[in-house]
């Protein structure tokens, strides 16, 4: 199911004569110059966040869709944004919001994995959100991590004591040399 931002396989076919406003300029997407690399990613996160929240919804096929087909129309609303200045200019906004976009896709999927974790939200629900999973694994994983961390101590634990007790026996042979 694509529901990740991406870049789309293949770009729109645009008019590419020599009056096309489209610059050829490119950062990493065909056709767009930095400033609508910023807007186009601006617009890809509300993309974003609209497929997360379908996915909490249970809507699973209107997930795959905003992730399938968001990306192509990002870079066509962009593209729409460098002819028709009040687009642009409401492009150019929606970027100011950026920072806190980017805040609200960074704790979103705490959010929803507390609420999973005190039974608020079905986690089969959101299974396919990054960084979200069910209590139970969740669990399984704090444990394994904790698990693996003891028994690195009592490793580092165990070096040490034999460590020392080189020491001491090297210490002692030397005392008796003397």
């Amino acid at each position: 199911m694509p529901i990740s931002k991406g870049q789309p396989s293949s770009p729109a076919k645009r008019n590419t004569s020599a009056k096309s406003s489209v610059s050829r300029e490119t950062t990493g997407t065909p056709g767009l110059t930095p400033r609508d690399e910023h807007r186009k990613e601006s617009v890809d996160g509300i993309f974003a966040t609209v497929s997360m929240l379908a996915i909490m919804r249970g809507q699973y096929a209107d997930a795959g869709a905003v992730g399938l087909h968001g990306p192509k129309l990002s870079r066509e609303i962009v593209l729409l944004g460098k002819s028709h200045d009040q687009i642009g200019k409401a492009l150019d906004y929606l970027g100011t919001a950026g920072p806190y976009m980017g805040l609200f896709g960074a704790a979103l999927p705490l959010v929803i994995q507390l609420a999973i974790n005190h039974d608020r939200i079905d986690g089969e629900k959101v299974s396919g959100i990054p960084g979200v999973m069910s209590k139970d694994a969740l669990v399984t994983q704090v444990k394994g991590e904790l698990a693996e961390r003891e028994l690195a101590e009592r490793k580092a634990m165990q070096e040490a004591q034999e460590n020392l007790k080189r020491l001491e026996a090297e210490g002692g042979e030397s005392d008796d040399q003397n």
